[in-house]
C-alpha cells in the first residue's frame, strides 16, 4: 500500500499532518505548529479562504474608547464599529472587563455609555 504525508491549515498558526492512502484515507494524523510544519520540509499550504474574524464587542469598545478618550462611547458607537448588532448586556460585560485594567466609567442618563478617564474632572463646589 502506497501513503503520502500532505499537510492541511487547521488555523494561522497551526496545521495537521496527515498520512493518507492511495483511496485517499486519512491513516494517521497528529496536529503541528508552524515550526514543526516546516520542519517537515513538506510546502506550507495557505489556509483555505473563509470569512475574516469576527471583531470582539471588548476589542470594538477598547478601540473606541481609546480613540476617543475623555468621551463617551455609547452602545451605538459599538454597533456601528462592528457593523453588527450587540446587546447592551454585551457591551457592558466588555466594559467591566475594560474596566479591570483601565479607568472607565460609566456615564447614566440619554446618551450615556462609557468612557476612559485620562484627565482628572473638576468636580463643582
Amino acid at each position: 500500500m502506497k501513503t503520502a504525508t500532505r499537510l492541511m491549515p487547521l488555523g494561522q498558526r497551526s496545521y495537521l499532518r496527515e498520512v493518507v492512502d492511495e483511496a485517499e484515507t486519512v491513516i494517521a494524523s497528529e496536529p503541528l505548529t508552524r515550526r514543526q510544519a516546516a520542519d517537515t520540509g513538506l510546502p506550507l499550504p495557505k489556509a483555505a479562504p473563509g470569512r475574516e474574524p469576527r471583531l470582539s464587542a471588548r476589542r470594538a469598545l477598547l478601540r473606541l474608547l481609546v480613540a476617543h478618550q475623555n468621551e463617551v462611547v455609547t452602545h451605538a458607537d459599538v454597533e456601528a464599529e462592528l457593523g453588527r448588532r450587540v446587546s447592551r448586556q454585551c457591551v457592558w460585560a466588555a466594559a467591566g472587563r475594560i474596566g479591570a485594567d483601565l479607568p472607565v466609567v460609566s456615564v447614566r442618563g440619554p446618551g450615556g455609555g462609557y468612557s476612559l478617564v485620562t484627565e482628572p474632572r473638576e468636580v463643582a463646589s
